[in-house]
């Protein structure tokens, strides 16, 4: 499907370089014999944008696309002027619109066509849709209508021009399946009602492509979500507030770690947990003008009057042309004076995870977002500053996310990074058509729902004896790079790392690679391939072994960028078959990588021998779900003096019957020499979100 501006409901689930863009040509097939083809470099999709079946309709369908290179204007290829803050076209005004969408009156051309159009009233539109209240289509939406000629399947995303201004005033978004009824309008987004976020785009990569500074935002979520890595550069050691400073350095940014309750200022959470994290690609050098702060202790919580200090680039009324580091210094207020300023958060939800300071004549401005409030008492960082009113120099106080509340957070966040686990998991084959279908081979990827520290993930395979790769060929390694460089051998093992799948959507998928074909439990073994990870599938319905489903649907998939080679080495795995419901003793094997009570030093891989047990066994071991559930979600499997353990996350246990995998390992006792069952999600349970996968990354 072409389009001029693509529609942001079917740009959601696709990464960048699932699109490109064709410009300076009339044809509307892929090989075009002119124009310029331009590989897409990010998405950007509007935040409030829902759909067109939810409760807000089809507000803001737009997104936008900046491209790996700029398209080279001429004759054929020529910007567009957006629609003026008060343009309001009214009622009959002649628009024109062109795209390569479908031509009922010609089905078998595939060139570009134009129509004229007049806007009707909002209320005509409402009559024919009736999809939304008259005043809220006139605010967000535009309606068109033309006897014998409408917008079609294809056109989505295309300009509508008004030929009076010649400036562009609407993207069509939806409208009849059937565009040949004359009865029916094509609605489009309004762009007036979008100017605000187009401009938003366009400033933060003008600031940010040249030389990245983004004041003082750069701990803030709010500032942070919606943009990639690459999108953000650093300064350090400088008081300047300037894209190209005299002094300082500037630092790429290599992950953006959001904190996942976050929700933001419209939520029923507010701003709660308004904090992110940035890993850097090389580490600031510490001197006279770079330093650390230390942050507050747990337990830490100024007293009200406690005298703090905060400095930023933001907004300056006093000094509007002046650019450079302000500091001030207020004092912290009660909950109760906060809460009368801002009334829409709870007092309880204030006084756990805000902090509100205010001072005569000073305060926070737009553009300190992120920046650290100091107890100067102690001179450790007690506050993230998050909001507060529009008007800073009304006397409001400002209000800042509590450090103390997201300490665990950080801490997570700071020990994933210090020590990423070795994951085992498989190569799994969809049972008829996958090998013909030359899927990229996938592997299944779960994660461990107990979190890891530096002493457990000394634990693997317990009880297990030393195998060969030929003996479990379809045991493939996932690791993880210290930054997204190819060439960056500072590899350490990863897996099993965390409680929730999400941590690994922290992660770009060139973060990670995959090994196969060797038995040697290292990131560099003698043998085996390295293989690029090209995307990474999460489930959507994994929420957390602490939510209310605990561990149900704890798996991932990755597709790889080059297909592994299959030999004695590299084997495919059947999975198990829809009806595959192995009974209680069933005798199965599994296989893993790393250090294990018995063998603490060997890396090699290892493998166990153990039975399935009943759900109400293994509910009497972790009574954290129903065995009904249990049943119908995971498997669990035990032996005596023999386990998996954090590390082996991920790896495939095998029905030795059937040869056929049937459970992916997910938790499990942090002591794996107890006589616990381990837990395995139930591969049947997951079948359909499997093979939605494959067809989706093999439509052919």
């Amino acid at each position: 499907m072409q389009r001029v501006a693509d529609k942001n409901n079917n740009l959601e689930p696709f990464p960048p370089d699932f699109f490109y863009v064709i410009a300076g040509t009339r044809e509307g097939g892929t090989e075009p014999s002119d124009g310029t083809i331009h590989q897409v470099k990010t998405v950007f999709r509007h935040p409030k944008f829902k759909g067109v079946n939810s409760d807000t309709n089809g507000h803001h369908d737009v997104g936008l696309l900046e491209l790996v290179d700029e398209i080279e204007l001429g004759e054929k290829s020529q910007l567009v002027e957006l629609a003026h803050e008060d343009d309001r076209p009214a009622v009959g005004t002649d628009c024109k619109l062109a795209g390569w969408g479908k031509n009922p009156d010609h089905p078998g051309d595939k060139s570009l066509y134009q129509i004229h159009f007049n806007i009707i009233s909002s209320q005509e539109c409402y009559d024919e849709f009736a999809s939304d209240e008259v005043d809220e289509l006139e605010k967000h939406e535009i309606c068109a209508q033309a006897p014998g000629r409408n917008e079609c399947p294809g056109d989505s995303g295309g300009p509508l021009i008004d030929t009076t201004t010649n400036r562009q005033i609407g993207i069509v978004s939806y409208g009849a399946f059937d565009c040949t009824s004359d009865d029916t309008p094509g609605v489009l987004t309004r762009v007036t009602d979008n100017l605000d976020y187009i401009n938003e785009i366009k400033a933060i990569r003008r600031n940010v492509a040249g030389c990245g500074y983004v004041p003082q935002g750069v701990t803030n979520e709010q500032t942070l979500e919606q943009y990639p890595p690459e999108f953000f550069h650093v300064i350090s050691g400088t008081r300047e507030g300037s894209v190209n400073p005299t002094n300082g350095t500037i630092h790429d940014v290599k992950a953006v770690f959001h904190h996942p309750k976050y929700e933001g200022l419209n939520s029923k959470s507010r701003a709660h947990n308004d904090v992110a994290l940035l890993q850097l690609v090389d580490n600031i050098e510490l001197g006279e003008t770079s330093q650390l702060v230390e942050l507050a202790h747990e337990n830490e919580r100024p007293a009200i009057g406690t005298k703090c200090k905060l400095a930023g680039w933001g907004k300056n009324p006093d000094h509007p042309d002046d650019p450079d580091l302000y500091q001030i210094y207020f004092n912290v207020i009660s909950t109760l004076e906060c809460y009368l300023y801002y009334p829409a958060d709870s007092l309880i939800g204030l006084w756990k995870h805000e902090i509100c300071a205010k001072a005569p004549g000073k305060n926070q401005c737009q553009g300190d977002s992120g920046g650290p409030l100091i107890d100067t008492t102690t001179n450790r960082q007690v506050g993230i500053v998050s909001y507060g009113r529009q008007d800073c120099t009304t006397g409001a106080p400002g209000v800042l996310a509590r450090v103390t509340d997201n300490l665990n957070y950080i801490n997570e966040t700071l020990n994933a990074i210090r020590f990423c686990y070795k994951m085992s998991f498989n190569v799994a084959k969809e049972i008829s058509n996958f090998l013909k279908m030359k899927l990229k081979l996938i592997g299944l990827v779960v994660f461990s729902t107990i979190l890891l520290n530096s002493s457990l993930a000394q634990e693997r395979i317990y009880g297990g004896e030393p195998i060969d790769i030929t003996d479990a060929p379809y045991m493939v390694h996932l690791y993880h790079r210290h930054s997204a460089d190819p060439d960056d051998h500072k590899i350490s093992l990863c897996g099993g790392v965390t409680d929730k799948n999400n941590n690994l959507e922290q992660f770009p998928p060139d973060f990670f690679h995959v090994i196969s074909g060797t038995r040697e439990g290292s990131p560099h073994p003698s043998e085996g391939k390295i293989h690029e990870v090209k995307t990474v599938f999460h489930h959507p319905k994994y929420q957390g072994i602490k939510s209310k489903s605990h561990a149900h649907h704890d798996v991932a998939l990755l597709e790889l960028v080059d297909e592994i080679e299959l030999s004695d080495k590299s084997q495919l795995i059947d999975l198990a078959h829809e009806d595959d419901r192995p009974a209680v003793g069933t005798e199965c094997k599994l296989a893993g990588w790393g250090k294990n009570p018995d063998h603490p030093d060997d890396k090699d891989l290892y493998q166990i021998h153990y039975n399935i047990v009943s759900s109400e066994d293994c509910y009497k071991a972790y009574h954290f779900d129903k065995p009904k559930e249990l049943e119908k979600h995971e498997i669990c499997a035990h032996a005596e003096g023999k386990n998996q353990c954090q590390g082996d996350s991920g790896g495939p246990m095998i029905d030795t019957t059937t040869n056929r995998q049937i459970g992916i390992v997910s938790y499990g006792d942090p002591d794996c020499t107890t006589d616990k069952p381990g837990v395995l999600v139930r591969v049947t349970d997951n079948l359909d979100y499997i093979n939605e996968i494959i067809a989706k990354t093999n439509p052919e």
